[in-house]
């Protein structure tokens, strides 16, 4: 918890705002007598003649404990942080200035440890407001926060000779959404120190999907439901807006065939009624494409606008400014119902849909068109501007000065911190593969590893004294790798055989110099027997390395894949049988030109 400071009683400094100091001193300048002054704006005299006088000019209160230098670096910190997407919280910062301290050499007595309390960062953003502040903040995928400037730039280019000349109520932005029948929470009044406030209310995963469309003139087209059924029924489209379609399908989403009744039945009417170029703009999904549609829109002079990939955030009107206020309507909306006419159902039902849709259309009436322009205009497209958006995006071409800041502001503090919040600490556990143990029912067990993890006895490696068994399997995988491979026959040798010999070209053998990106044979001792697979090295960590491991291609001795969903392990160095040659890699296929016969090898 932190500090609460209060002033202890007695004389007070600083009573006064820098605005009635300056203008007091104004009126001293101009003859004024100090006594009159002084009473006006409750100002010590003895503090007017020292300001006169140019004494105490520093800042009232104790020093600071980082200079001023220290403080505009740590700000510069936090800004860049912010900007390309990985801000810090108040936490972060005491965490950074706590390593920054302990780097330089610094004991700050004031603080635990050189750990600065909680009050130390309230002050610390008090100081400087005016360029940093604390904001509730969104999640989005990595995805969307790589957009490249540059896919933005050529998107607008191609945009400004589509749009040429072309009216603002003649460009429509469409997108796809859907309300919940979850009202979300909110907050209320509860008995002061109830640990889980609860409200009792029906609520579901249940949504339904709708197609809005706008215009950059601020007009909103008839909506298109879609609900998710097999069959519609006619209870279901009473008592909606005017105008609004309806239509089902298996999934609840939009298909192909939902997307050409929408554009037939609601986007080409309005078309049809506008004189000149038209241009429809959202995203790229395929569904949204098919014969029909395209040759209605050569017919209509229609022209369809993509939007870039994993942009919608910032370049789609609706996103921008017209869906979050929609949905904050909608979430009073249905709590209103589920705490009255609806609270005994479970759910929002398909005929009471239409009619809290209607609801929803008149609650944002009154701001629907500003919205509309305002998600044109914020998006950069009525009026065009492409820095509109490509100031969300974190620059990638500073300019000299900016250059310097970075310079001076990127330190190896910083570095430190994010290497730990990206690649986590190196002490860090070990993800082990989990293996499956033969136990008899009803008996218990104690630790296992041995178990699964070769000893240095149980170590031993695969020579040419194969018992009869595995030299019969041998025998057979030998014929089947003749058969689907009698073309690369001359390539291939048998792993058991080079075991056995010196190290050649095929078999590096120095199990003791593995570094990243080398491939190893690595062996699994059992409960009655040994499993051997091939991978490759992560990095090598205490006492191992970690390994990705790759599957045997089907019908092939000597081919390996890496499989979809990553097998990844930590082994040990007494697992490592042999190093492997690097293997030529054609189409994803790792062939090492030589047989793993005699090995069970998967």
């Amino acid at each position: 918890m932190p500090r609460i400071y209060k002033r202890k009683v007695g004389r007070r400094y600083a009573s006064y705002t820098a605005d009635n100091m300056t203008a007091a001193l104004k009126e001293l300048a101009e003859g004024k007598s100090q006594r009159a002054v002084s009473k006006k704006y409750n100002i010590a005299r003895g503090t007017l003649q020292n300001k006169i006088a140019g004494k105490h000019g520093k800042i009232v209160g104790h020093p600071t404990v980082l200079s001023d230098v220290e403080e505009v670096t740590l700000v510069n910190h936090l800004l860049i942080m912010s900007d390309w997407g990985f801000p810090l919280d108040r936490y972060d910062l005491r965490v950074l200035v706590k390593s920054y301290l302990d780097k330089a050499g610094r004991i700050i007595k004031q603080f635990t440890n050189n750990y600065p309390g909680d009050d130390w960062s309230q002050n610390f953003m008090r100081r400087h407001r005016a360029q940093i502040s604390q904001r509730m903040c969104q999640n989005i995928a990595p995805n969307r926060a790589s957009v490249n400037p540059q896919e933005v730039k050529d998107y607008f280019v191609n945009l400004e000779n589509t749009i040429k000349d072309v009216a603002p109520e003649n460009i429509v932005n469409y997108d796809e959404t859907n309300l919940t029948d979850d009202p979300g929470r909110q907050k209320s009044i509860f008995r002061r120190g109830t640990k889980y406030p609860e409200r009792s209310m029906h609520h579901s995963k249940s949504a339904t999907s709708l197609m809005f469309a706008g215009s950059a003139a601020g007009e909103l087209l008839p909506i298109y439901v879609v609900y998710r059924a097999e069959n519609m029924w006619d209870t279901w489209t009473l008592g909606g807006p005017p105008r609004t379609r309806y239509n089902r399908s298996k999934s609840g989403w939009f298909d192909s065939v939902c997307f050409q009744d929408w554009f037939l039945t609601i986007m080409l009417p309005y078309f049809r009624k506008k004189e000149g170029k038209k241009v429809l703009i959202g995203d790229n999904l395929s569904s949204h494409f098919n014969d029909s549609v395209i040759q209605a829109c050569q017919e209509h002079n229609i022209s369809f606008v993509c939007l870039p990939p994993n942009s919608t955030h910032m370049c789609q009107p609706l996103d921008v400014a017209f869906f979050r206020p929609l949905k904050q309507k909608w979430r009073t909306i249905l709590t209103d119902w589920k705490t009255g006419g609806g609270r005994r159902s479970p759910t929002v039902t398909k005929d009471k849909f239409p009619s809290l849709l209607k609801d929803l259309l008149t609650a944002i009436e009154e701001n629907r068109a500003q919205n509309l322009k305002a998600g044109f205009r914020k998006s950069g497209i009525v009026p065009l501007d492409a820095d509109t958006v490509l100031s969300r995006l974190p620059s990638s071409e500073p300019n000299s000065q900016e250059t310097r800041n970075v310079q001076l502001t990127v330190s190896q503090v910083l570095l430190d911190h994010l290497k730990e919040m990206r690649y986590g600490n190196e002490d860090e556990q070990q993800k082990v593969r989990r293996k499956k143990v033969s136990v008899e029912p009803g008996k218990s067990v104690t630790n296992l590893t041995e178990v699964v993890q070769p000893t240095g006895a149980q170590r031993t490696r695969k020579t040419t004294e194969l018992t009869d068994s595995e030299s019969s399997t041998s025998s057979s995988d030998d014929d089947i790798d003749e058969k689907n491979e009698s073309s690369d026959s001359d390539m291939d040798h048998s792993l058991s055989e080079l075991a056995a010999q010196p190290a050649d070209d095929d078999i590096e053998g120095d199990v003791e110099n593995v570094k990243q990106g080398d491939f190893l044979l690595v062996k699994y001792q059992l409960h009655k027997s040994s499993k051997y697979y091939v991978g490759e090295v992560i990095k090598p960590v205490k006492d191992g390395y970690s390994m990705k491991f790759m599957r045997r291609q089907k019908g092939s001795e000597r081919r390996f894949i890496f499989p979809t969903v990553e097998d990844e392990d930590h082994i040990a160095q007494s697992q490592v049988e042999m190093k492997l040659k690097h293997p030529e890699i054609r189409r994803g296929i790792h062939d090492f030109g030589i047989s793993f016969t005699g090995f069970n090898v998967s």
